[in-house]
């Protein structure tokens, strides 16, 4: 197991503070680490040296590249209460059944940086962007909780939102996911022109069919000027520690 860099950037805003925590290579450079830009996106602060008195929650992401030690999590992850949460994205599912956390998620591409600040913005979209069809954090918690363990599917297409949403159910099939057995299902929509209750529905429907018929479906939806006339969508779904062909 390499060397591993730890990166920390941090952000608040009059009802919450995030962390957001690289854990890569020493080789790496933080400059290649794109943290800032998701605290600059969200119109979130650093924070002064007293915590805010309001903070209503507080959430610790860890961005995992390729293995690392578990217990480098134990100082980073200290202190959760109802109020805050920790969530770690990228580990490997091997590693991710010793990892004490309140989700962690898996991703297409372990070990990638850009899959793994993709999936930071689709949990964290529907808290901290403007303009969107969304949840607060209690709805979230209600998800991400209890330790469990999620696969990310992603897809992206014209405005065709189905299509979109077809490929990241091929996603998710592709890292051994039987769609037919999901219970737990968070969708995530970003468009770069207005999301409209239409092109919801449209996605909502299009993966509710796909799934186990009883599963519980959380989604939210927001613009992104960054993905031009194109729409995009994440899955997150609830899995045992190991899914099919592990």
């Amino acid at each position: 197991m390499g060397t591993q860099q730890e990166t920390v950037i941090r952000g608040e805003n009059e009802h919450a503070s995030l962390t957001l925590v690289h854990l890569g290579s020493a080789s790496a450079s933080s400059a290649e680490v794109p943290l800032e830009s998701i605290i600059v996106d969200y119109g979130l602060s650093t924070p002064g040296r007293r915590r805010r008195s309001n903070i209503e929650f507080e959430l610790r992401v860890i961005l995992a590249e390729g293995e690392f030690d578990p217990r480098t999590l134990d100082e980073i992850g200290a202190h959760r209460s109802d109020h805050s949460s920790l969530f770690v994205i990228g580990a490997t599912s091997r590693a991710s059944a010793e990892i004490s956390a309140d989700a962690v998620i898996t991703l297409p591409q372990p070990g990638e940086l850009h899959a793994c600040v993709c999936a930071v913005r689709g949990m964290l979209d529907g808290l901290f962007m403007h303009g969107f069809i969304g949840y607060d954090y209690i709805d979230m918690r209600s998800v991400f909780s209890e330790g469990r363990r999620f696969v990310l599917g992603r897809g992206c297409a014209g405005r065709e939102t189905t299509e979109a949403a077809e490929r990241a159910l091929g996603s998710l099939e592709e890292q051994g996911v039987r769609l037919g057995e999901v219970r737990n299902t968070q969708i995530g929509i970003r468009a770069g022109e207005a999301v409209t209750l239409c092109n919801v529905d449209e996605v909502v429907q299009h993966i509710a069919r796909a799934i186990h018929p009883s599963s519980g479906l959380m989604f939210y939806a927001c613009n992104d000027v960054a993905l031009g006339e194109r729409v995009g969508v994440s899955i997150f779904v609830e899995v045992e520690a190991r899914v099919e062909g592990e």
